[in-house]
């Protein structure tokens, strides 16, 4: 019955990583330094970076008919649409802790996180633009700078926001180098480092501001310590109760 229901509430869907390298591309200025591999030099200013082309929200869902759902409803349409594409997650995030992640990001838009493979891991550097976050392969932006493409994006759909109290993620991966599932593990570590005051202070704000003091070894532990989720649910919002 539910799967009817989704169905008829949200639109067809080409899976696929799209970017775009035109003039719009976002101007992010950076005055910081960091030991990571040297990729970002004190006196590199107005990086830009591909700015991926993600689809509106109304092109995903019929927003018309599921906004008279509940909260928990569209948490369930939400996730069962795109549970089985191979290159989408999907999640749901309550609107204040996304307050608190947008005001984080704007202080703080840049930061580093590991992506753990069968052997050692690969680093991956995170930038927000307003309601899009992009992960860059470190050694590609080493290489390519501004043309360097994303291997996962994120966009943030907040149309929900006021009247719901959430807000919606959605996420597409390149296969190639970033699996669903690294995918969701990357996603999971951004939102705990932004949102967990100790870790925000102690890590992401030191990496923005105060860079020689940044220990990439202990940001490795960090996360190492971050317990695994056995379930497809982001641990920020619980999985809604059966009835």
């Amino acid at each position: 019955m539910l799967k009817n229901i989704t169905k008829s509430l949200v639109k067809p869907s080409v899976a696929g990583l799209t970017q775009s390298k035109t003039s719009s591309s976002k101007l992010l200025k950076t005055k910081f330094t960091s030991s990571i591999c040297g990729v970002f030099n004190q006196t590199r200013e107005n990086v830009r970076f591909v700015t991926p082309g993600p689809k509106s929200l109304d092109q995903i869902l019929k927003v018309p008919l599921v906004e008279r759902e509940s909260p928990e409803a569209i948490t369930r349409i939400w996730r069962e649409h795109h549970e089985m594409n191979p290159h989408i997650l999907a999640e749901v995030v309550p609107y204040s802790q996304y307050q608190v992640l947008k005001h984080r990001s704007k202080e703080c838009p840049m930061f580093v996180l590991p992506v753990f493979k069968n052997i050692g891991f690969q680093t991956v550097v995170l930038q927000f633009q307003t309601e899009h976050v992009l992960f860059t392969a470190m050694r590609d932006f080493k290489q390519k700078g501004e043309w360097a493409s994303p291997q996962m994006s994120l966009s943030h759909y907040t149309e929900f926001a006021q009247n719901k109290g959430i807000v919606l993620m959605r996420g597409e991966t390149n296969d190639t180098h970033i699996n669903k599932a690294e995918g969701r593990d990357l996603a999971r570590f951004m939102y705990k480092f932004y949102l967990d005051d100790n870790l925000y202070h102690t890590f992401v704000e030191v990496f923005n501001k105060e860079p020689h003091r940044f220990n990439f070894e202990e940001l490795i532990n960090a996360v190492k310590a971050i317990k695994p989720v056995k379930q497809r649910y982001n641990p920020l919002v619980p999985p809604p109760k059966k009835k």
